[in-house]
């Protein structure tokens, strides 16, 4: 780990699997950044910048990262990790906040800043968005993806006027999903429904491959033919009918 002070402070680089914090999280990829520590702002503001080529010191020509949108993340904290952390612990005293829950919603809004600073539109994961559904900036897009709660956030976030991005049951890495699922999926399925100015706010979908399942060995084959699919769905807007003689379009 080459910044570790951005991690809490009972992780342990040189033995992951057996520090305090990596137990909690069962994966190491999922210990939280440290809200407690002030470079965590800094260099995701400095990466940020260098990706957008924004640097003061950047004279590089197009900036790589021309989209509007910027991901944030935000999905499934691990606050355990928080509460084993003394530097944390005393962070929270001195800045009163009252519950780990209320340290999560001041660092989305610190990050979600800076990157409506960088002229971005900040995207977070459903978790993160039900922290905070009435304080959040309007430009923030919610990406929606338990199977469960789909059709209740995708009405929730747009009734506050938020656009929505949705990832349910559009996870490629799930191999026990067949490509004729993709048909079932209806982008803007809600409850209650949504009204037409609710549908306006639903941009689209997103098909997703997670890299802890797949390698070259299988990717073509958990890519395709489900992303096709994908595509149909996003392009037509709405849920679509299974065309016609599709198994043998989709193998020959």
């Amino acid at each position: 780990m080459g910044y570790p002070d951005l991690l809490p402070s009972n992780y342990s680089d040189a033995c992951p699997r057996v520090a305090d914090c990596s137990e909690t999280t069962k994966m190491p990829c999922n210990i939280p950044l440290d809200p407690s520590s002030p470079e965590v702002d800094d260099i995701i503001e400095e990466v940020w910048r260098e990706l957008t080529h924004t640097s003061v010191d950047d004279k590089a020509g197009p900036p790589p990262l021309i989209d509007e949108v910027i991901h944030m993340g935000g999905d499934e904290p691990v606050l355990d990790c928080w509460r084993k952390s003394n530097r944390i612990k005393s962070y929270m005293e001195k800045n009163h906040f009252n519950s780990y829950e209320e340290l999560l919603v001041d660092f989305i809004h610190r990050i979600n800043s800076i990157g409506i600073g960088l002229g971005k539109r900040p995207t977070i994961w459903e978790e993160a968005w039900g922290t905070m559904p009435d304080s959040l900036d309007k430009r923030t897009i919610v990406n929606v993806w338990k199977i469960p709660s789909t059709p209740r956030i995708v009405f929730d976030a747009t009734m506050r006027g938020h656009n929505v991005i949705v990832n349910t049951n559009m996870y490629l890495d799930w191999q026990d999903m067949p490509w004729t699922r993709m048909y079932d999926i209806d982008l803007l399925l809600a409850s209650p429904p949504l009204s037409s100015e609710q549908e306006e706010l639903v941009l689209g979908g997103e098909v997703s491959v997670w890299s802890e399942r797949i390698d070259l060995s299988n990717q073509d084959s958990l890519v395709w033919p489900r992303a096709a699919m994908g595509a149909q769905l996003f392009w037509n807007g709405k849920q679509v009918r299974m065309p016609d003689n599709c198994t043998a379009k989709v193998y020959c």
